[in-house]
């Protein structure tokens, strides 16, 4: 976002559910725009059929635990 992408065209992608349950907490308090999936990257592709011009991977830790409530 600091570089200009709009929040609207961002996805968080989640597959576990405790993750997946956190990161819907905290986008509804500090990124109600940002639309968050439930699953693998694959599933998503299939599900909305959309390309990506970028795709950031982080498998260490969930996108929101940078983030305190």
């Amino acid at each position: 976002m600091k570089l200009g992408v709009k929040i609207e065209n961002i996805w968080a992608v989640e597959k576990g559910d405790d993750s997946y349950k956190k990161a819907l907490t905290v986008a509804k308090e500090k990124f109600s725009n940002l639309k968050i999936f439930h699953g693998e990257i694959n599933d998503l592709i299939k599900v909305y059929k959309i390309s990506f011009d970028i795709i950031y991977l982080d498998f260490t830790v969930p996108i929101f635990s940078v983030y305190k409530r």
